[in-house]
């Protein structure tokens, strides 16, 4: 279906300051956390509207919201596939990353891949969550060593 642009430009919304537009669009984008599931990204109807209401609401979107995508298996795969559509914006958008480790044991290839992605330079800056903060003490030690080392050797190797 074609937008109608002249429609849009007499909009009693295009009348309004491009400020109080976005303070607008932040009341009606703008949610606490997305939950990212598989590749796809729910965003908001009002993104649909127009090109013209697309354009401006789009980065408020991507910016303001957090993202969770739960991670199991330590297989980043469909992270990775999501970040490839975020990234043509400011910045990552996904601030919380879980990884639902509880009763599983850790499958390292997919852990040894994304160490590789890491050391590429790939990672984002993501706060890993692991499991429910119980239980896990040693785990979230033994990764966060993990990732400090390999960030540090992006120029060694």
């Amino acid at each position: 279906m074609a937008v109608n642009t002249a429609a849009t430009a007499a909009s009693p919304l295009f009348r309004l300051s491009r400020e109080l537009r976005d303070e607008i669009y932040k009341y009606a984008v703008v949610e606490e956390v997305i939950i990212l599931q598989g590749t796809s990204i729910a965003e908001p109807g009002l993104l649909q509207v127009s090109k013209q209401v697309r354009a401006e609401t789009t980065p408020i979107f991507y910016n303001r919201c957090d993202f969770l995508a739960e991670v199991r298996d330590y297989d980043f795969s469909n992270l990775k596939r999501s970040h490839v559509r975020l990234r043509k914006y400011a910045r990552l958008f996904v601030t919380n990353l879980e990884y639902n480790a509880m009763g599983m044991i850790p499958h390292w290839p997919n852990l040894l891949c994304f160490l590789e992605d890491t050391h590429r330079d790939w990672r984002p800056n993501i706060n890993m969550m692991i499991g429910d903060g119980t239980g896990f003490g040693a785990e979230e030690v033994v990764l966060d060593v993990l990732f400090s080392l390999v960030r540090r050797l992006r120029g060694v190797f």
